[in-house]
């Protein structure tokens, strides 16, 4: 996947705090996690699956204990 800097795009951040922002190497183990998916199902993938999504639900796995922000208060920390 193309960095979305380098195009000028905000780079992508994920709903846990604890992760921030979506770097290379995070993005690097979401398509890795989303292809590891695609290869041991027996069907095609849902296609609103994607390495962002694989990778915060690695993480909801990953972290001892995951805590989700509301959107307001994620955006006022990103200032968005």
């Amino acid at each position: 996947m193309e960095d979305p800097v380098s195009k000028g795009q905000k780079r992508p951040v994920s709903v846990f705090p604890e992760i921030g922002l979506i770097d290379e190497v995070r993005m690097y183990r979401g398509e890795k996690i989303l292809s590891i998916a695609k290869r041991i199902a027996e069907r095609g993938l849902d296609p609103r699956l994607n390495a962002l999504l694989a990778l915060d639900v690695f993480y909801t796995y990953y972290l001892p204990v995951p805590f989700v922000e509301s959107q307001g208060s994620q955006r006022r920390r990103h200032g968005l």
